[in-house]
């Protein structure tokens, strides 16, 4: 939740790390995709990989530990040397990496430049498409938002609201 603190935040992550890794260790199956974030989704792949072999694909929705640390969540030197050395090892065991926008995109490809490793980098954004759904001023907007009010029985006089967050 959002509405843990530092320390809560950092036992939920490690719990769901810990108890994903039963799972990534002892199961059947081919291949893993895991998404970030937090970071520590990465620790279960990497084992498996190291342990088993197995092969991963790793989705950053985050930058990790860039983000935290840009917004001063993360401030120890120490955590944050530790923070990116993991994000390079789990980057540069993953068969593939997915990144949900360019700037994602971009941050995996610099972190692998680092270790002059490559992996195949796939862009996934997660928006809309704006040629499909038309913005205010176009001339097809307002014919789009009568079909999407119908669509959803919402009446003029009502408040339409979207929340895009997750």
């Amino acid at each position: 939740s959002n509405a843990y603190g530092p320390v809560r935040k950092i036992a939920s992550f490690s719990l769901f790390a810990l108890l994903t890794c039963f799972y990534a260790l002892w199961l059947r199956y081919d291949l893993i995709f895991a998404t970030s974030t937090p970071l520590t989704t990465g620790v279960p792949p990497l084992l498996a990989k190291w342990l088993r072999r197995k092969r991963y694909v790793f989705e950053v929705r985050d930058l990790w530990p860039e983000m935290p640390i840009a917004v001063g969540s993360i401030r120890n030197p120490t955590l944050i040397w530790i923070l990116e050395r993991l994000e390079s090892a789990i980057y540069r065991n993953a068969t593939a990496l997915v990144g949900l926008s360019p700037g994602m995109s971009e941050g995996i490809e610099q972190v692998l430049a680092k270790s002059n490793e490559a992996r195949p980098v796939f862009m996934a954004p997660n928006s809309c498409d704006f040629n499909t759904i038309p913005s205010p001023g176009k001339p097809e907007y307002d014919e789009v938002r009568t079909c999407v009010r119908d669509s959803l029985n919402i009446k003029l006089d009502q408040t339409m609201l979207l929340y895009a967050g997750t």
